[in-house]
């Protein structure tokens, strides 16, 4: 398995970064438009080589929304996502945030494992039947 870090948003090209990892993890997907003061954003690198990302945003009900995580098929499967999942919850509780909660499309069985493994639990579902809604309680 690679070493891979996973840096907070900190670096100059992070933007430009962010945009390609999107497309490269969602080519059918409008790109996620997110402004810098309202979101949280990490990118985990192997090497030199961006390779994995998550954000969250904060909502003013003291939540955490974890928006958007994608890892390139090269990467996937070696525990990326679980550890984006982990590195944001973390975040969460620095902030003394109250609840975090995402969702899945139905069929992204490796996404909802690894909320599970992380203690999210299945919510409600959406008049969207595609979607999953996963929360965890934090305080």
């Amino acid at each position: 398995m690679p070493i891979v870090k996973v840096y907070p948003r900190t670096e100059v090209h992070f933007d430009e970064i962010l945009t390609r990892l999107d497309h490269q993890c969602f080519p059918s997907d409008e790109i996620y438009q997110a402004g810098p003061q309202d979101h949280h954003w990490w990118i985990a690198f192997d090497e030199k080589r961006a390779v994995a990302f998550a954000g969250m945003r904060v909502d003013k009900n003291n939540r955490a929304f974890f928006c958007r995580a994608g890892v390139i098929k090269s990467h996937r499967g070696l525990g990326l996502h679980l550890a984006l999942i982990r590195r944001r919850l973390s975040c969460c509780r620095r902030l003394g945030l109250d609840q975090a909660y995402t969702y899945t499309l139905f069929n992204n069985l490796a996404s909802s494992k690894n909320l599970v493994r992380c203690g999210f639990h299945l919510s409600n579902y959406s008049t969207d039947r595609r979607l999953l809604w996963w929360t965890k309680q934090l305080t």
